[in-house]
């Protein structure tokens, strides 16, 4: 609700320097609200919640308070809309108060992560490597580009425009994750020559000094960690060429079937996954998606179909991909949601799909 937003966005405020900066924040914010949405694994809010559990914050009650979901924030295989991951971050923000949250959340977090691309940066022969094969797989982690690599004479800018400068918090929480990465993959910490930030300077360098060991620059073009050649090409201790190519093939994999490549297979995406677990109807799937059951079904009808068309799809997919794992027809139908044979060979014939023995 508007109101509920008004307040999450007053409480970040609070939490800021002089009126200048706030003015500045408020616009920042209010930008990125204009901003195309786009969509997050639910792994990255997974993640999150355990890291804010272990700073001894409940999840269920930061994810009430920002009025998402815990069940969806906590399904790894799902994705999450960019406005949900906002208001986590506002209201874990309003509900801690720590100005340093990011950084000590990242410090709270259990290691190694779950999620492919967090163990592929650490898969390469080198520190460089493995940073290659983030920004090759990076759209397993969000639907626009959040991570390059650029090389500018004797230095490797591995930057992440994707983080925005109106998610402070987010952005110091993704950097000193990887910034724990690289210490936890080599025999020796590994250090940036220098990290860089889109937001504003909110205090406490001594801490972001701690963390990083190196210089920390605010209000920069992006964020980012910079890097010397020769740590770049830091070798990556236990390094396994076996694993790595294992890990990457599961990356292939998960982008070959990920593909959200227009907004009906979004929403196919949510009811396949809806459907795994129990019934779904028109209006979870619309607050899955971040919208109103009514924009979700204008948005269908644009696209030349609707809702049901779309999840009696879906039902003879899942029918067909249970089959195929060798399990019997009663059970895949079943699995599937139908009552019974009759009804699925009543949504076959309504569909136009020959039905196999």
């Amino acid at each position: 609700p508007k109101t509920n937003r008004s307040s999450l966005l007053e409480s970040i405020l609070k939490s800021l320097g002089s009126r200048v900066e706030r003015r500045r924040v408020k616009a920042d914010i209010n930008k990125g609200r204009r901003e195309s949405p786009y969509r997050i694994s639910g792994a990255v809010s997974r993640t999150l919640l355990a890291s804010l559990e272990g700073l001894g914050m409940d999840a269920r009650t930061v994810c009430s308070r920002a009025d998402v979901r815990h069940a969806e924030m906590s399904d790894s295989r799902g994705r999450i809309s960019s406005s949900q991951l906002v208001r986590l971050w506002s209201a874990a923000a309003e509900l801690n108060g720590d100005p340093h949250l990011g950084l000590h959340a990242a410090e709270a977090a259990s290691w190694p992560p779950s999620h492919v691309v967090a163990a592929l940066s650490t898969s390469g022969e080198t520190l460089g490597e493995g940073m290659r094969r983030v920004e090759r797989y990076a759209g397993l982690l969000a639907d626009r580009p959040w991570h390059r690599i650029e090389e500018v004479g004797s230095e490797v800018h591995s930057l992440m425009p994707g983080l925005c400068e109106h998610l402070p918090h987010h952005a110091e929480y993704v950097t000193a994750l990887a910034q724990r990465a690289y210490d936890l993959c080599s025999a020796e910490p590994i250090t940036a020559k220098e990290v860089w930030f889109r937001h504003p300077y909110r205090g406490g360098s001594s801490e972001y000094e701690r963390f990083f060991r190196c210089r920390v620059r605010f209000a920069q073009k992006c964020c980012g960690m910079i890097f010397s050649r020769s740590v770049w090409n830091t070798p990556i201790a236990g390094w396994d060429p076996a694993w790595a190519e294992q890990l990457e093939a599961w990356a292939f994999d998960a982008e070959v079937h990920l593909k959200p490549s227009s907004f009906v297979d979004s929403v196919r995406a949510v009811v396949q996954r809806t459907l795994s677990t129990g019934p779904c109807n028109v209006e979870t799937t619309a607050r899955a998606l971040g919208m109103s059951a009514r924009t979700l079904q204008r948005r269908l009808q644009e696209e030349g179909t609707n809702f049901r068309n779309l999840i009696d799809e879906v039902r003879i997919f899942i029918v067909e991909k249970s089959r195929a794992r060798g399990m019997s027809s009663e059970h895949a139908i079943q699995r599937a949601g139908f009552a019974d044979v009759r009804a699925y060979r009543r949504t076959i014939r309504r569909c136009g799909v020959p039905s196999k023995p």
